[in-house]
Order: structure tokens, then sequence, then C-alpha cells
């Protein structure tokens, strides 16, 4: 890989920005390994060459994000979350895996790219994202990620220098059997992340691994919103009509096999929202179908020349998701192989938590300072209103990858 221009790393993602903390929560395993600068990946004025393996990896973390929240949607009609913040964590706990663990992880996170590849991906992605946030003026995307390790889990020095060079995730070793190690990780999560999240559970005493992380965003959008581009209009949702408020403008039209839709910039952080509405099915049938190369293909078809009448129904989502308990990861609740933490290890994931929040308004994604519209867009064609259950996402403007995505189904 070739080695990139340093710069001074502030920890926030795509704008992602990985928030370091002051007091670590128990013996902190990263700190004790530095990461080989030939390997990591750092940017300056935008310049960096993304790794050669890169499409498969925006491909399998594409299908990735469809694939849980599809698995999300089996038990309710609505959900929100960061695939990426998840992927970060499992993609990160392959190098820890061995075996038929490895084998189930790698077929949810990708089977058609190797391990090394795509660490070295993940360190392009999310390194890429941080550095252009512009995180001093308020705008960010902030995914945090950590993991616990019970107190008679060896770790091994490759798995902490995989972390190193491509993660950089806080990892910690604590005693899972203290009454207090609930608090003592809840009081490190909400100094991490400034009392926006937090771990409410207890630890299971002979499980040997807990992966919390949390995701938030604010930006605005690049082409904002005047008074009389706010209307009240019908939501025909799951649980009934309700009145909505609804943002109109004009915006890039989408079309594909399984839906339409349209895209919004943003105007701070390296992404753009997404609207996708399905075409006479259900929205978790439409999850099902945005795999990799239909959602490459449907985002494909944007182009300036196809405009619509974009209406946004403003809402917002916040919750604490469980996913030890999804039915796609309910096998790290089992007994695993991690011998490549160490030679013979076993282990249980005890917790697999997300701290999630996300709204929609007329200021933007997380943020209500409006931004004049500078729009010059030619007048629409067409016009997709969203006033039935639709999907939403905010991708990564280079690769399309999702980091976050969900299903709305009642305002």
């Amino acid at each position: 890989m070739r080695k990139v221009i340093s710069i001074i790393l502030s920890v926030f993602i795509f704008s992602a920005v990985l928030c370091a903390c002051n007091s670590a929560p128990g013996e902190d395993l990263a700190s004790q390994v530095k990461a080989d600068e030939n390997k990591t990946y750092s940017f300056k004025n935008n310049e960096s060459t993304p790794p050669n393996s890169y499409s498969n990896y925006q491909s399998a973390a594409i299908s990735f994000s469809s694939k849980m929240l599809s698995s999300l949607l089996e038990s309710s009609d609505s959900a929100a979350f960061s695939p990426s913040a998840l992927y970060y964590q499992l993609t990160l706990l392959q190098n820890a895996a061995s075996g038929g663990t490895l084998e189930k992880l790698k077929s949810l996170t990708g089977e058609n790219i190797s391990i090394s590849e795509i660490n070295e991906c993940n360190g392009y992605f999310f390194s890429r994202l941080k550095a252009l946030s512009k995180y001093k003026k308020g705008y960010y995307i902030d995914i945090n990620g950590d993991m616990f390790f019970n107190k008679n889990i060896p770790v091994g020095q490759n798995f902490l220098l995989q972390n190193a060079n491509f993660f950089k995730q806080g990892i910690f070793r604590l005693d899972f059997s203290d009454k207090n190690t609930e608090k003592t990780i809840n009081s490190y999560i909400k100094e991490k992340t400034d009392n926006k999240a937090g771990y409410k559970k207890t630890p299971e005493k002979d499980s040997g691994i807990v992966l919390t992380d949390s995701a938030f965003m604010s930006d605005c959008w690049l082409d904002g919103y005047t008074q009389k581009d706010t209307s009240k209009s019908v939501f025909n949702g799951k649980g009934g009509s309700k009145t909505a408020t609804y943002l109109k403008s004009t915006e890039y039209y989408l079309d594909g096999e399984f839906c339409e839709g349209f895209v919004k910039d943003l105007k701070n952080t390296p992404s753009k929202f997404v609207a996708l509405l399905p075409k006479n099915l259900s929205v978790k049938k439409l999850a099902e179908k945005l795999n990799g190369p239909n959602f490459l293909k449907f985002m494909d078809s944007m182009s300036v020349f196809k405009t619509c009448g974009a209406y946004l129904p403003v809402f917002s989502d916040k919750a604490e998701i469980d996913f030890a308990e999804n039915n796609e990861l309910k096998f790290l609740k089992e007994n695993g192989n991690y011998s490549s933490l160490s030679y013979g290890a076993k282990a249980k994931v005890s917790d697999i938590s997300q701290s999630f929040e996300f709204s929609v308004s007329k200021g933007g994604i997380g943020n209500e300072k409006i931004v004049s519209s500078s729009s010059t867009k030619k007048s629409p064609d067409k016009t997709v209103k969203l006033n039935r259950p639709f999907i939403f996402a905010v991708i990564d403007n280079e690769s399309n990858i999702p980091v976050f995505m969900g299903a709305v189904s009642d305002i």
C-alpha cells in the first residue's frame, strides 16, 4: 500500500470522527501497540488512492447494509441504524475469529474479499471520512466503537496491531464479574460521546466480549428550504394515515427496477441523503433487493438532466439497538472460535449495542440552522412524494456505501 501524507487526526468519522477519552475504563490494550505509519491511511488536501480491492469492499459493505436492514425489519415495520458503525466492529472482530466463527462473519461482511483487504479498505474509508469532516464548525458524522474483553481472554499483539493500523477502536480488558462493570463502561462511553450515548446492560459473567458503538450526524442541506417550501399533507403509514410536515425541493431523480427516489446533497460532510420509494412491494422486500450491484445500479441512474419535485417528510429516530439478539448475529452469543487472539481461545459475545440518533428537518440532518437555497437544477420532470413507507440512507459520496440507513413506515 502506498503511504499517504500524514495529518493530525481529530477522532470523528465521515465527517466521521473517532473520539478519544481521557480515562480508560480498564486495562487499555489499544495503547500498548503503535500503528505502522507505512500502512495507516491519512489524508491531506483530499489526496489519496483507494486500495485495489475497494470495489469488492464497496459491494460487500452495501450488501451487508441491506441485509441488516432487512433483518431489523423482521420484527418492526420501521428501523434505523448505522450499518457502517456495525460493519466497522464486525470486520475488526474478524481479525480475532477463526474456523466456523470466521466463516459466519465473512458470510455477512463479504466472502469475496480477504481479511487483509477488508482491513485496508476500512482504514481508507473511515480515515477519509474523518479527514473530510468539518467538525470544528459543528458539522460531522460521529461514529464511535469500542471492544471490551473479559479478564480471562488473551488478546494477541497481531489483533491489536490490525486495530492500530486500520480501525483505531478503543480496546479494553476488565472483569465482567465486577458488579461495577456496567457503570464503568457506561461512564466511559458517556464521557467519550459527550453524553449522547451510554451502556445500559450488564455483561454476562461467563462471556468474553462486549461490543459497543454509536452513530450521530449533524449537517445542513446544500440547497436549503424556505418557509414556502414547507407544507402539511398526509402520510399513509402502516399504522394509518397521519398529517406530516413535508419539505419540497427540486432534486436529482433516481429510477430503478424496484424503486424510484431522489438524491439531496449535504453541504459540509462528504455525503448525501438518498430516498427510495418502493414500486409495488414492501420496504422489507425492497431492503432484500438492495444488494451491492442493485443499489449501485440504482445510484447510477442519477443524471443532471433528470430531476423531480421531491417531497420529504420531517422525521426522526433515536434508539438503543441490541444486535446480539438479531437473527443474523445470534451465533456470536455462542461459544466461538477466537484462536486468532490466542491459540485455542474460546469466547461468547455478551452484547453488541448501538446508540443511534437521526433526524431530518428543514435545517438538515441533526441540524436546525437554515441555509438558503442556491439550486441551479432544471425544472422537475417528475414528482416523488414520500407519503407512504420508504427507505432512506446517508451514503458516502465516493463509494455510495450507506453510513446511516433505515425504513420509515410511520411518521
